[in-house]
């Protein structure tokens, strides 16, 4: 895939999940693409795929979800393009290609 386009996986409903493209996004000052490797998923990512759309349900974090949607965090990946400064855990300056 050319650089003018991006691929994700995207829950288009309930128990339904797809690959889809997208344009390259255009990345805004303190922002980065990093182009992933992998992604953890997470509980609350597999109730939305079973078609519960209410999560922590009459707490103070009650969220809706809505569809469709890209899941998935805890990301692995390479950075694609940066755009600011990011210091990693050990206060080195991110740049281009690490991962």
């Amino acid at each position: 895939m050319g650089k003018d386009r991006v691929k994700a996986v995207v829950m288009v409903e309930p128990g339904r999940v797809e690959v889809q493209e997208f344009p390259y996004p255009q990345i805004e000052k303190d922002a980065m693409v990093i182009k992933i490797e992998m992604a953890g998923i997470c509980g609350t990512d597999k109730h939305t795929y079973k078609g519960e759309m209410i999560l922590y349900a009459g707490t103070e974090a009650e969220q809706r979800r809505c569809l469709p949607c890209v899941k998935g965090h805890e990301v692995v990946g390479h950075i694609e393009e940066i755009n600011g400064t990011y210091l990693d855990a050990d206060g080195v300056p991110l740049k281009v290609g690490i991962g």
